[in-house]
């Protein structure tokens, strides 16, 4: 007997897939118009969502977590950025700064000198300090002006503090001067509170000069000025040399030890006059100083 597969007469058949498929189809569609029109499955939906809303958060946080690690990223980097630019900046300003002080201090400086180069009676010439010397056992300056431009040797220097030096060597465009604290140079001096005179030379440290040949009953305090005294013909009278800082008193007849501190600051200040002074008119420097010795020996008897 040959096999068949038509379904026996005596079993029924359902409804056919495409009829089922109809059904469902209208099912659905009235579902979706009676919903629309009055609500029905409103709470479903809302109760739906409560339940499912804490697994929706859980299937987000990996995308939240990696959004949040790129701005924070993205904000680690524009701080980093902006760091960098603000301390450029700061760089900046702090390098104009300077120069606006350094400005403002060389401003007073030149309207100092003007003022003294107007009251002033020998000549003057503008010069500016390019560098110290190498010379450890001294305290020199080079000057930009030399011996073409009108200096000399031992013409003064000041500036609109007092006295800054001498001139010991010449060059046709340079100047060597010694400053103050030079042990190798000596000048005439005197307390203007007690008139005093002594000679002023520099002590060795580089920093003070000392009082040489001072009368041992001089009335002599710290913080006394001491000025030029005009003695020698070269530096004119009253000009500021130095501060008195420390006074070591007269032992046995012996001459008292009187350390002071110029008042030519040669740091904060570049720009000097040179005082043209004719040297042929310039008495000798030894002649002033053995006076000054004498008087002060005579003095002490």
């Amino acid at each position: 007997m040959a096999l068949t597969q038509t379904p026996p007469a005596l079993f029924r058949q359902g409804l056919s897939a495409r009829l089922r498929l109809l059904i469902a189809v209208i099912a659905a569609v009235s579902l979706i118009q009676a919903d629309r029109s009055l609500s029905l499955l409103k709470p479903l939906r809302q109760g739906l969502s409560m339940v499912l809303y804490p697994v929706e958060q859980a299937l987000l946080m990996p995308r939240d977590g990696l959004a949040w690690l790129v701005g924070y990223g993205q904000v680690i980097f524009s701080l980093q950025a902006r760091q960098a630019a603000l301390t450029e900046q700061e760089t900046q300003q702090a390098d104009l700064l300077l120069q606006a002080t350094q400005l403002r201090s060389e401003n007073a400086d030149l309207r100092g000198l003007l003022g003294l180069r107007q009251s002033m009676r020998a000549k003057t010439l503008a010069a500016e300090i390019s560098h110290y010397t190498k010379d450890a056992f001294s305290n020199r300056v080079i000057l930009n002006r030399g011996s073409q431009h009108g200096v000399a040797a031992g013409h003064p220097v000041i500036n609109a503090q007092g006295i800054v030096g001498q001139v010991v060597r010449v060059s046709p465009i340079t100047a060597e001067v010694a400053l103050l604290t030079d042990p190798g140079l000596t000048i005439p001096v005197s307390l203007p509170r007690s008139g005093v005179r002594s000679l002023a030379s520099g002590s060795g440290d580089g920093q003070q000069v000392r009082l040489r040949y001072l009368n041992i009953n001089a009335e002599a305090d710290v913080g006394d000025m001491i000025v030029t005294s005009g003695l020698d013909g070269l530096y004119p009278a009253g000009l500021a040399v130095a501060t008195i800082s420390r006074i070591i008193p007269s032992k046995d007849g012996v001459f008292p030890q009187v350390f002071a501190r110029p008042v030519a600051e040669i740091g904060t200040g570049r720009n000097v006059l040179v005082l043209l002074v004719d040297p042929a008119v310039i008495p000798p420097a030894p002649r002033a100083m053995n006076e000054l010795k004498g008087n002060g020996q005579r003095q002490t008897k």
